[in-house]
């Protein structure tokens, strides 16, 4: 035959052994049909250590049971590709976040709640201040209004809030009308996600 040439002897000699020694009826039995019936369980998830079929990294993240169910279907490799892919750059989206980010969003989730507190405060604080300061009340009456400006939260002062950026947490150059700060709003212009912001030109 023609195509021998192109394959080794040994890869020829296994297999042939391999045929002969277990016949091919052995390895795709069917099950009996009496076969008791198994309860019903719930569809645990693959591990990533079994070996992955046509649909690569995807087959790691779906249940089992509905794997089983979907290997007979004709499924295009090209999608499948795509489809693991996203779905795997999904799943490090989720698990890989930098400390840097972390940080801003504690940040600007700080400085939200202190606006809050500040919201809150305003009008109490502005009360008190004002009786404090003036001069015509007696020096008790004043000092036990500064007494209880000075019990306050200390966030709860608008000297405590803090323009920050909202996409990195950055507190200083921050333009007001976009609330982001000189960095993020170059990369943000130069792609055109800020409508009506284009490079200057002369």
């Amino acid at each position: 035959m023609a195509w021998r040439s192109l394959l080794s002897r040994s890869t020829i000699a296994s297999a042939r052994s391999f045929l002969t020694s277990s016949p091919a009826a052995s390895l795709f039995s069917s099950p009996p049909l009496s076969a008791p019936r198994l309860p019903q369980l719930a569809s645990s998830f693959s591990s990533l250590s079994r070996p992955l079929g046509a649909l690569g990294a995807l087959q790691s993240l779906v249940p089992a049971q509905s794997l089983k169910q979907a290997l007979h279907m004709p499924v295009s490799s090209t999608a499948c590709h795509q489809l693991s892919q996203a779905a795997f750059c999904k799943m490090m989206r989720r698990q890989v976040t930098t400390v840097a980010d972390k940080v801003a969003d504690k940040r600007n989730i700080r400085d939200y709640k202190r606006r809050l507190l500040a919201a809150k405060y305003e009008l109490r604080r502005n009360l008190y201040k004002t009786l404090w300061q003036d001069p015509n009340l007696p020096y008790e009456l004043r000092q036990k209004y500064r007494h209880k400006l000075s019990r306050l939260p200390r966030n709860s002062s608008f000297t405590r809030v803090r323009n920050r950026c909202i996409y990195s947490g950055r507190p200083r150059s921050v333009y007001k009308l976009f609330r982001s700060s000189r960095i993020v709003f170059r990369s943000l212009a130069s792609e055109g996600a800020l409508m009506g912001v284009k490079k200057a030109s002369w």
